[in-house]
């Protein structure tokens, strides 16, 4: 007489260390998930803000939110942004804009361009000035390096306001 041979495929047996991996593993995905839930990017605000007064020489804000839409082209976008004039201006704010929307080519940033594919305005208001010294508020810092402007492929300004002044000695 013979045994019946049992059929039922074994269970492959995990060691310790691969459960210990997968628990890592789990334990590290559980975290970026939850970052992503309670992060918010109004941390990098006073960040951004004292990067951009250091590039041009004047007092740069953010008086609204910062947030970012994580993609290959992501969506950055900030509320209430104003920058100043150089200290003596008749005006104090050389620029001001209710809401900033840009998305930037992420491939091109890690090859050291800074590409925008779409940058949206919405109630930019920009006072060009020259004063009766001939100096021009859109000329910022000299001491620093020269930097590029970035390539802009697409420009949608809704209500905007560009105002040009020349003061004459």
């Amino acid at each position: 007489m013979t045994t019946p041979i049992d059929q039922t495929p074994k269970k492959p047996r995990f060691s310790d260390r691969a459960i210990r991996r997968a628990e890592i593993l789990a334990a590290i995905a559980l975290t970026i998930a939850l970052l992503l839930l309670i992060f918010d990017w109004n941390w990098f605000k006073g960040t951004v803000e004292r990067r951009v007064s250091a590039a041009t020489g004047r007092e740069f804000r953010i008086h609204g939110n910062l947030d970012v839409d994580l993609s290959m082209q992501p969506l950055v976008t900030a509320e209430r942004l104003t920058l100043a004039n150089p200290v003596g201006a008749k005006d104090p704010q050389m620029a001001s804009v209710s809401r900033l929307a840009m998305r930037v080519d992420l491939w091109r940033l890690l090859k050291g361009e800074l590409v925008l594919p779409e940058v949206r305005l919405a109630q930019p208001r920009l006072l060009l000035d020259v004063d009766k010294d001939g100096n021009a508020n859109w000329r910022f810092k000299k001491d620093g390096p020269a930097t590029d402007l970035p390539l802009i492929r697409r420009l949608l300004v809704d209500d905007g306001e560009l105002r040009f002044r020349h003061s004459h000695k």
